[in-house]
């Protein structure tokens, strides 16, 4: 579905309340000032990574398509506009950024489905230690922990503390 606007009012709420995966945005025409979209474009990129932004303008200075990707945009297109180049690069960039999306969700879940306390590993080893600080931390004794210099020991120590009914 394809939505115009005429104007650049609330554009980072509209945004963010359709869902928006692509804006297409003319640079030229916000205010009286050349190239007044800039500041738009910068504000749509901070406010949210996940959509595809492409910036258009008439001009032909090489300063203004730079002065738009350090925005962030992720393309930018000089008037008149190619549609098909335009169709393909707006296809590709949301595939992209799609995957990008996907793979750091992935990669979120990955850590927070391998963290047990302040630990960060899912391997069998690591499984081992958290069942062994569980154990130790539901009962009543005291713990000697040994290891080498960097091996966790302290985390170790709080992880038992924190399960444990005395924490």
């Amino acid at each position: 579905k394809v939505v115009s606007r005429e104007n650049y009012e609330d554009l980072a709420r509209w945004t963010r309340e359709s869902h928006v995966s692509a804006v297409v945005l003319d640079i030229d025409t916000e205010g009286e000032e050349l190239y007044g979209g800039l500041p738009v474009l910068d504000e749509l990129r901070r406010l949210n990574d996940g959509f595809t932004l492409i910036s258009v303008s008439r001009a032909r200075s090489r300063s203004v398509e730079k002065n738009s990707l350090s925005a962030g945009a992720d393309a930018h297109f000089r008037s008149p506009v190619d549609v098909p180049e335009l169709r393909m690069t707006l296809v590709d960039s949301v595939r992209r950024r799609t995957v990008d999306l996907e793979r750091q969700r992935s990669r979120q879940h990955a850590i927070e489905s391998s963290r047990f306390q302040d630990f960060i590993g899912a391997s069998e080893p690591m499984r081992l230690v958290y069942d062994a600080i569980q154990q130790i931390a539901r009962s009543n004794v005291n713990v000697l922990i040994r290891g080498e210099s960097g091996t966790g020991k302290e985390l170790a120590a709080r992880a038992i503390v924190a399960l444990s009914n005395r924490a």
